[in-house]
């Protein structure tokens, strides 16, 4: 079994295409995604997944008009990994050397920025995830992801799941029924490869549960 986790803040649909590459699916191999109004409907693709991106997406991001919608230093990341594999072991060598505390210094002083009133950050994050160009690329690459483990004989089981319910308070309420059109018709382009089911069958999250 091949795991990992993606922070929702981070990940997008191009992050996904990206990932599936890296690892060897073969014939018969399970993805199971659990996705939300995040992973296509705001800014910052390439921030998680920077590791995974290869030379051979970069006619991806061309065809699907994405470049605008990366961000350069994790496009360098990825490719400089890829060019000298020791580079993608510089964080780990850093947390040894220096230790935790100093190595995600920037990111402990930004986790101290934030509200601690939910509601408060919802307001304030919520507005910038719309429907536009943003999720027209970051839909796109996510299909072709499904499209090419469709091909290989992959099944991809898609859990349609939800973000914070301050978050979903104060969304764009056009973004929700939007992604379950743009899931409900891709499951429809594959049926065969790809089961969709929503997330509220399993659990309905309270607020505890983000």
């Amino acid at each position: 079994m091949w795991t990992t986790e993606l922070a929702q803040p981070g990940a997008r649909g191009f992050d996904m295409l990206t990932l599936s590459r890296d690892i060897p699916f073969e014939k018969g191999n399970l993805m199971i995604c659990y996705l939300s109004e995040i992973m296509f409907y705001g800014k910052g693709s390439g921030i998680v997944a920077a590791e995974f991106m290869n030379f051979s997406e970069i006619p991806d991001v061309t065809a699907l008009n994405g470049w605008s919608f990366l961000d350069p230093q994790a496009v360098r990341s990825g490719l400089a990994g890829r060019a000298i594999p020791l580079y993608r072991f510089r964080e780990s060598l850093s947390h040894r050397a220096l230790g935790w505390t100093i190595t995600r210094a920037a990111q402990l002083n930004f986790d101290q920025s934030l509200e601690e009133d939910l509601e408060q950050q919802a307001r304030r994050r919520a507005p910038g995830l719309g429907i536009g160009e943003t999720s027209t690329f970051e839909q796109a690459a996510f299909s072709r992801m499904v499209e090419e483990l469709a091909a290989k004989g992959c099944t991809i089981l898609i859990v349609e799941g939800q973000t914070h319910p301050a978050m979903r308070k104060h969304l764009n309420p056009d973004v929700v029924p939007h992604l379950h059109r743009f899931l409900t018709e891709l499951a429809a382009r594959h049926p065969d490869s790809m089961i969709l089911r929503d997330g509220a069958s399993f659990f309905t999250p309270t607020d505890s549960d983000f």
